[in-house]
């Protein structure tokens, strides 16, 4: 039981620094801050990107009105949503 929780506890702060270090690179400018559907799609699938859409948990922006206008995301939303999905604990 207590390995467990400290798997679960490790796996979680790895998350936690994970994210912080991304955030740095798009404050320094090495990452984007948004990034297009597509990328959206080919980094976190677009079944997890439809789901989180569909609960309200990411809004994403058109640059424009017209109908061909990128659809960008907010790559820390993202980087949030993704991180806690994989490290969500099993239900028993």
């Amino acid at each position: 039981m207590n390995a467990i929780i400290n798997t679960i506890k490790v796996q979680e702060l790895s998350e936690a620094i994970r994210i912080g270090y991304r955030q740095c690179l798009r404050d320094r400018g090495e990452l984007p801050r948004c990034i297009t559907q597509s990328e959206a799609e080919r980094l976190y699938t677009g079944s997890l990107l439809k789901k989180w859409r569909r609960a309200g948990l990411i809004e994403p922006v058109k640059t424009g009105d017209s109908r061909n206008n990128k659809v960008l995301f907010d790559t820390q939303r993202l980087d949030v949503l993704y991180t806690s999905t994989i490290t969500q604990r099993p239900k028993r």
